[in-house]
Order: structure tokens, then C-alpha cells, then sequence
């Protein structure tokens, strides 16, 4: 059983969370911890980029691209579109959050992966990505189906046309046969269906 509940007015719920949750990150790293660099002396910098690009490419624009598939008045094929790009941007705005945590670790002689939360986040990035591929093969898998039943639909079209074409033409034979034969007054030699002369 299913609640008939509208999408979009919840989603400004999610919005609203985004929204608070992207500005305490930022607030905490560009003011408390010192701000945001690819390349610095102090390290840390370096490491601030991992939580800020996770929390909005993995968790925020990525929630985003749930949602919009959902919430959005438009066209099937338009949300689709829109799904697609934003788990992208998610995907590749995670992958530099990573890296940015390997640069860290690397420039300051820090081990990688060496925690739990290093091994999960490996894990959880990389099912995000299997889980892409899957449905990107999915897709591809779904259109080739589509054409193909499209293929066949308009050959049986033509088959079907041909029948009906062959079919009016001996329906036509015979109603001239029948005409000649009425005209004559004359029957035809055999008549089991078909007239023959």
C-alpha cells in the first residue's frame, strides 16, 4: 500500500537541511580551521576540502539528484537528464574529495587508509560509482531493447500491409470474376471460396 503524497513539498525540508548543513561545514573550516587550498604549506588546508566536497558533491548534490528524479514537474526524459548530471557532478565533486584526502595524508606522511571511516568512504564512493555504471548499462541495455521491439513492430506493420494488400487484390479478382460471370450468365467451373474460371 502506498501514500498518496506529493514529492516536492517535502523535498524543501531536504533543501532547507542542504542548505544548513553546507554552511556550518564551510563556516567551520574557512573560519575555525584556517580555510580551503589544493596547495599549501599548512597541510591542514589541504584536508579541509575532503569534508566540504563530500558533504555537498556526495551527500547534498547527490540527495539532489534522488530527489529531482521524484519531485520535478517535467518530462520523464528531461529528469532523467537532470538525475544523470547531478550524480556526476556528485561523483567526480567525491572523487576530489578523496583525492584531497590522499594529497593530505601523502604531503604530510600520514598513512592511507587506516581507519574504518577511510576503508567505508573507499567502499561507499566506489558502490556509487558500480551503482552508476549499472544503471548507465541498464539504460543502454533498455534502449536496445526499445529499438528492437520498434524494429519489429514495424515489420510486422508491413507484413500486416502486405496480407491486407494481397488480400484486396484476390478480393478484387474475385468481384470481377462475379461480375463477368453475372454478366454472361454464366456459373463458374468451381466455386469453394475462390472462383475459378
Amino acid at each position: 500500500m502506498t501514500i498518496g503524497v506529493e514529492a516536492l513539498p517535502l523535498t524543501f525540508v531536504a533543501h532547507a537541511l542542504a542548505v544548513a548543513g553546507a554552511v556550518t561545514v564551510l563556516v567551520w573550516n574557512l573560519y575555525y580551521r584556517g580555510g580551503l587550498a589544493w596547495e599549501a604549506t599548512n597541510k591542514s588546508l589541504i584536508f579541509n576540502l575532503h569534508p566540504v566536497l563530500m558533504l555537498i558533491g556526495l551527500i547534498i548534490i547527490g540527495g539532489e539528484a534522488i530527489m529531482s528524479y521524484k519531485s520535478l514537474p517535467l518530462k520523464k526524459e528531461v529528469k532523467k537528464g537532470i538525475h544523470l548530471v547531478l550524480h556526476a557532478i556528485a561523483i567526480i565533486l567525491g572523487s576530489v574529495g578523496i583525492a584531497a584526502a590522499f594529497k593530505n595524508h601523502n604531503e604530510s606522511n600520514i598513512a592511507n587508509l587506516y581507519s574504518l571511516h577511510s576503508w567505508l568512504g573507499i567502499s561507499i564512493i566506489s558502490l556509487y560509482g558500480i551503482q552508476a555504471e549499472l544503471e548507465s548499462i541498464r539504460q543502454h541495455k533498455h534502449e536496445k531493447i526499445k529499438n528492437e521491439e520498434a524494429q519489429i513492430q514495424k515489420a510486422m506493420e508491413q507484413k500486416k500491409a502486405a496480407i491486407d494488400a494481397q488480400n484486396q487484390k484476390k478480393v478484387l479478382e474475385i468481384t470481377e470474376k462475379a461480375d463477368k460471370h453475372r454478366s454472361n450468365n454464366t456459373l463458374p467451373m468451381k466455386c469453394f471460396g475462390i472462383c475459378t474460371d
